[in-house]
Parts: C-alpha cells; sequence; structure tokens
C-alpha cells in the first residue's frame, strides 16, 4: 500500500529540503490544519481528517473525515490509527515538530503507537528526522553537516551498538534519564544503529 503522509499544522520554515522526502505515489492526509501546507509543497490531498478547531473544514468533495474537538486522540494519531486500519504499514508525518513542545511530544509518542501496531512512522521537518528503532538494526547515510542522537525510549535500553560513528559504543547500555547518545556524527560512509532489546529514538538533525 501507498506510504501515508500526514500533514500536521505546525510551520515548515523551508520547504525545499521537505520536498525532497516526498514521493509520486504517496497518499497525502491533511490533518487539520495541515492543509496549510499543500500549495508550498506542491502536493494534492488525498484525505482531509480532524476536528477542525485550528482550521475551516475544505469545502472539496475529497474524502473528510470530522471529529469532535473534545477527545482523546490527536489529529496526527487519529491519521495514523485511520490509515493502519485501511492497511498502510509506512507513515511520514510532516508539520508535527516546532511550536508547542506538548504537540511535538505528543507527534513523537504517535511514532511509537504506529511501530507498537506493526508499522513504521517517521517524524521530519526541514533540519530534522525521527524514527522509532525497536530490537532491530538501522542504517544511516553520512551527510555533512549532519547528527545523529539516540535515545532510550524504555527506562533502559540493553545491546546497544553503533558502528561507524565518531563516538563508538558497543553492547552497551542506555537509560530513559540521561542522554548519553546525543550529538554524535558518522564517519564511514553510512553509520549502523542496532538495540537488541528495547526501544530507541532516533533523531537525525542538520546543523
Amino acid at each position: 500500500m501507498k506510504r501515508w503522509v500526514i500533514l500536521g499544522a505546525a510551520d515548515i520554515e523551508n520547504y525545499a529540503p521537505v520536498k525532497k522526502k516526498l514521493q509520486s505515489d504517496d497518499f497525502i492526509v491533511c490533518a487539520d490544519g495541515g492543509q496549510k501546507h499543500l500549495t508550498p509543497l506542491g502536493v494534492k490531498p488525498s484525505l482531509f481528517l480532524g476536528d477542525f478547531d485550528s482550521s475551516e473544514k475544505p469545502q472539496t468533495d475529497i474524502e473528510t473525515l470530522i471529529y469532535p474537538v473534545e477527545k482523546d486522540d490527536t489529529d496526527t494519531l487519529i491519521a495514523v490509527k485511520e490509515g493502519i486500519k485501511r492497511g498502510c504499514k509506512n507513515f511520514l508525518i510532516l508539520g508535527g515538530t516546532g511550536g508547542r513542545l506538548d504537540h511535538t511530544f505528543a507527534n513523537i509518542q504517535t511514532l511509537l503507537y504506529a511501530e507498537k501496531h506493526g508499522a513504521s512512522a517517521a517524524l521530519a521537518d526541514d533540519r530534522n528526522f525521527a524514527f522509532i528503532l525497536k530490537n532491530d538494526t538501522a542504517f544511516v547515510e553520512k551527510n555533512e553537516g549532519e547528527k545523529v542522537s539516540v535515545f532510550a525510549f524504555d527506562s533502559a535500553v540493553s545491546g546497544v551498538s553503533l558502528e561507524g560513528f565518531k563516538y563508538k559504543f558497543s553492547n552497551g547500555s542506555l537509560f530513559s534519564h540521561f542522554p548519553l547518545g546525543v550529538s554524535n556524527e558518522i564517519t564511514a560512509p553510512q553509520g549502523k544503529i542496532t538495540v537488541k532489546k528495547g526501544t530507541l529514538l532516533v533523531i537525525i538533525s542538520k546543523e
């Protein structure tokens, strides 16, 4: 199934690098105020959804799902749940960082929700890219000016190894109360991140 790209309402400062993350066959979902990014990104929506408390309900024949303002789920989480229900296994969230810190953290937790329901999800803006890694290995390409950070998303994460990085780490443990894995650099053509037991939040940030 096509990747779902969920557009949130947070501002995007520079659209050029964000456009490069898009694919021609993406299924574009506007979560409430995310519709403001359609024209700058040059994409057409496939689905509108949300409570529309931060934007007007679109007047269109495109499928639109409306939810009450007072609810347990954020609009972004609703979009991920709807995608999973329809068989999607791959999500990219744009316009989900910056602005209110609570909204950003809620979107980070949404990455974990996707992982726990058999899907993969990433959160991106013009300078950052974040994803969840659980009991697995990921490879990250080296790009000039980028830092890679790994954070424990469980109270303790073990069997963590970083290969091809300036600061190497071999079969060690990371803890949620200590940010040991912040701001590393890839020195090889690509970095290898492994976690044997537990969940990591991996963030790639451009200077």
